[in-house]
């Protein structure tokens, strides 16, 4: 595979067939996809922080940042839904 460049807003690198002439026409004997600009893969990068995070999942500490985060949802929920401040009518966050 060659590259084929990178999407900025997937944050994922392209790559594409090497038998790719001029990357518009395949010249494959045995073409792997029908279309006329061949087969692409796309392979996220490390900077992704949803797939490569910088605590490993399942150990010690990730159980401890999770409870946190599950503690500071339930408190917002509380605020935003139990006293009905998202149904308030003012214009910005800075009224609540």
């Amino acid at each position: 595979m060659k590259t084929y460049g990178y999407d900025n807003t997937r944050d994922r690198q392209k790559w594409i067939c090497p038998m790719m002439k001029d990357r518009t026409t395949n010249t494959c004997p045995t073409p792997c996809s029908v279309a006329k600009y061949g087969r692409i893969y796309h392979t996220c990068s490390k900077d992704n922080s949803r797939l490569f995070s910088g605590v490993v999942r399942g150990s010690e500490e990730w159980k401890l940042v999770y409870k946190r985060r599950t503690t500071v949802e339930r408190s917002n929920k509380r605020e935003k839904i139990d006293y009905k401040l998202e149904a308030g009518r003012h214009r910005s966050t800075m009224m609540w």
